[in-house]
């Protein structure tokens, strides 16, 4: 072997020694000589590259300098070449500033540690844990103000169809805004009003505006089941009502079932009185002064049904006149609306119909 396995080459013979001890020189021994000297040739590199290497290179501490640029993913590249085609493709490790969409792996909820926050791991942590200020009974909402007192509110997961808040002071005060009655795709606006005031319920308010109808160019106005077990006595207001020319009268008739009943026929005032040719009620507004309006009560009642009404109508004109009218209908079960109309089967030409329902107590 003529190199010892540290690069240094040893050669098998000494010539010079060999003529010192009169050795003569033999083929065979200076044809080992040589072969050794050949095969220490063919370990060396060889500058044009002719054969690969045969073991691992080690440098020593020492570098290959003036590299080629790299074309092949097995090339050894320059530095050089690594800094002008990496430039701005890596973040520094210390304090990076990273451009685009950088992703990395979402952390699982309730995950405490050092791991970078995704905006998966953000939402899924926001829709599982409580939010500062929460408390026993709140989790699923979350805190609207912060005051001295702690927390006055929260607000329910926007995701479900009721909307509550609560008292910060007693979480078991609620307002709880139910939002499953709206069309799908469909946005409802509710107005304040620029005063301060009680809101109030429907339940509390007296009267209820039931319907509205302007009934010109109708024979009838019809409110066939407007009447329901939630309202005993009812009011209907007549604003501007008019009629065809003739000498008309303002008849009532009851509906049972949603059907009029033809034997129910009370009539309120009649414009023969009036020296114009059409009769307006309370076109001068209705009220104490000038009003029309019929109150129905006892729509209800249990048998023997009696459905009272009281028409009060005033007629305009250049002659005016009034009429109150009281009415005893026996039905055979429940009123469930009613009709007007004029007689002789004439239109309405004008004017507004108004149906209120007064609370039971």
């Amino acid at each position: 072997m003529p190199f010892q396995g540290n690069g240094v080459f040893k050669r098998i013979a000494n010539w010079t020694l060999n003529a010192a001890q009169n050795i003569n020189i033999l083929p065979d021994l200076m044809d080992a000589d040589t072969n050794d000297i050949a095969s220490g040739l063919s370990l060396c590199l060889v500058r044009d590259g002719q054969a690969p290497m045969l073991a691992n290179l080690p440098m020593g501490g020492f570098q290959i300098n003036n590299l080629g640029a790299p074309t092949n993913p097995g090339d050894a590249t320059p530095m050089s070449w690594v800094q002008t085609y990496t430039n701005g493709l890596f973040a520094p490790l210390n304090s990076p500033n990273l451009t685009g969409i950088p992703t990395a792996p979402t952390a699982a909820v309730g995950t405490n540690t050092d791991q970078i926050a995704t905006m998966a791991a953000l939402l899924a942590q926001a829709m599982t844990a409580n939010l500062p200020g929460q408390s026993a009974g709140t989790a699923d909402m979350f805190p609207l103000s912060q005051g001295a007192s702690g927390v006055v509110g929260w607000s329910g997961n926007l995701k479900t169809s009721v909307i509550r808040w609560v008292d910060g002071a007693d979480i078991t005060k609620k307002v709880a805004f139910d939002l499953s009655g709206l069309t799908t795709a469909t946005t409802r606006t509710i107005a304040i009003p620029d005063k301060s005031g009680t809101m109030a319920m429907i339940g509390d308010v007296p009267a209820v505006l039931l319907a509205v109808l302007s009934p010109s160019g109708s024979a009838t106005a019809d409110f066939l089941n407007i009447f329901t077990s939630a309202y005993d006595s009812y009011l209907v207001t007549l604003n501007g009502v008019t009629n065809s020319p003739g000498n008309l009268t303002l008849n009532l008739q009851f509906a049972v079932a949603g059907a009029v009943n033809t034997g129910s026929n009370y009539v309120s005032l009649n414009n023969s009185a009036s020296s114009t040719a059409t009769t307006a009620f309370a076109t001068t507004g209705f009220g104490f002064n000038a009003a029309g309006e019929i109150r129905i009560k006892n729509a209800n009642s249990t048998l023997p049904k009696h459905v009272t009404c009281e028409m009060t109508m005033f007629q305009s004109g250049t002659t005016y006149s009034g009429q109150t009218s009281q009415c005893v209908f026996t039905p055979a079960s429940i009123v469930s609306g009613i009709r007007l109309s004029w007689s002789g089967g004439n239109n309405f030409t004008g004017g507004t119909i108004r149906i209120y329902g007064l609370k039971n107590s």
